[in-house]
């Protein structure tokens, strides 16, 4: 009897994570959707975010259909969880029909309150994967980013004290989320190249900044940004 008690409690752990996999396997596909869909509407092509919304919609309603009224077991407990799919799916009717009308600005607030709604759902649930971090990434990068359009006076001993304190910040969180990658993505020469080359350019910040060189600055703030960007499309 104890035997069978365990292993009915055995294949009933083993289903639970089965359909974690199951759905995080999932979500990997609908997340890349939203994170190409906001790719191409930040850089003002409708079309190309249409076809990815276009392609998320199916597998979004998949994920729907499946899970709305069974969740996954992590999620299990969160009162939310429905509001959240449905969220989501309302965001996603108000992103393709933004698009088709040509309402970029429209469509890209509805992207990111789709990209919102689940990352809050992870953080609720104490569930991380590497999109969170990647949006640390983001974040971090942000303020120093800033610097682009408004150079700061290298001449002030202040200011150059905070530029180099929010580069430390940004190339910090860089390699934080490198760290934490998963292993499958160590082993792609394109996720490599990315990183290698944002450290290289975060080396080059403090020679750049020493040299009062604005130009050297900025161009070394937008080859960052670019690979970022081809993080972000491509790994989270």
């Amino acid at each position: 009897m104890a035997c069978a008690v365990f292993f009915a409690l055995s294949a009933v752990s083993v289903s639970h994570a089965g359909e974690y996999r199951a759905f995080k396997d999932a979500m990997v596909g609908a997340s890349a959707n939203m994170r190409g869909a906001s790719f191409y509407l930040r850089t003002k092509n409708a079309m190309m975010g249409g076809f990815e919304l276009d392609a998320l919609a199916p597998a979004w309603k998949s994920v729907v259909k499946r899970y709305a009224d069974s969740p996954p077991d992590v999620y299990a407990d969160d009162p939310k969880w429905r509001a959240t799919l449905d969220s989501v799916s309302a965001n996603l009717a108000t992103a393709r029909s933004a698009t088709a009308k040509g309402d970029i600005a429209a469509a890209r607030r509805a992207v990111k309150a789709m990209r919102t709604a689940l990352a809050d759902l992870r953080r609720r649930n104490g569930v991380t994967v590497f999109e969170d971090c990647v949006e640390e990434m983001r974040t971090a990068f942000a303020p120093l980013f800033a610097y682009r359009r408004k150079p700061p006076d290298f001449k002030s001993p202040e200011q150059v004290d905070r530029v180099k304190a929010a580069a430390a910040v940004a190339e910090y969180a860089f390699r934080r989320c490198y760290d934490r990658a998963p292993a499958a993505y160590r082993g792609d020469d394109m996720f490599e190249r990315q990183f290698a080359q944002s450290f290289k350019d975060f080396k080059l910040l403090a020679p750049a900044i020493a040299r009062g060189n604005t130009r050297a600055f900025v161009d070394l703030l937008r080859q960052i940004v670019s690979y970022y960007h081809l993080i972000f499309v491509r790994f989270g």
